[in-house]
């Protein structure tokens, strides 16, 4: 039987709405894989105040974090991933993209904001997975 497709509203500190203040790097929740074999991401970024600049990055790793929503020695950035976006300054408009992470049964993104952030940015995610 198959399942899916799925999204996940990815969160940090309980919200979806994640408040990236100026050149901050926050850390989402873990989430287990489990049984997906096709991913995909949705995201956006938003301010009221000024410009977006907004990196984001997989990060995975072969446990749950020791330390959620913070820098953890046991998720990283696996080898050969590029960013999922890099400096991206268009505001609000929503993305759909693939995303190939690597075999590990977690995953989590780092959020960074590049000098140019608006303290007032809001970004949204959702990972989209599939079971084959």
């Amino acid at each position: 039987m198959h399942y899916g497709p799925n999204a996940i509203a990815i969160m940090e500190n309980n919200t979806t709405d994640m408040l990236l203040n100026a050149d901050e790097t926050i850390y989402t929740k873990a989430y287990e894989l489990k049984r997906a074999s096709s991913f995909g991401i949705a995201y956006k970024a938003a301010s009221t105040i000024g410009s977006v600049d907004v990196t984001i990055n997989i990060e995975q790793g072969y446990q749950a974090p020791g330390s959620p929503e913070a820098s953890d020695a046991t998720f990283v950035t696996p080898a050969n991933i590029s960013a999922i976006c890099s400096r991206r300054t268009t505001e609000t408009t929503l993305v759909i993209q693939t995303i190939s992470p690597v075999v590990a049964p977690w995953l989590r993104f780092r959020i960074t904001g590049a000098g140019s952030n608006a303290a007032d940015t809001i970004v949204n995610i959702w990972l989209m997975m599939q079971e084959s």
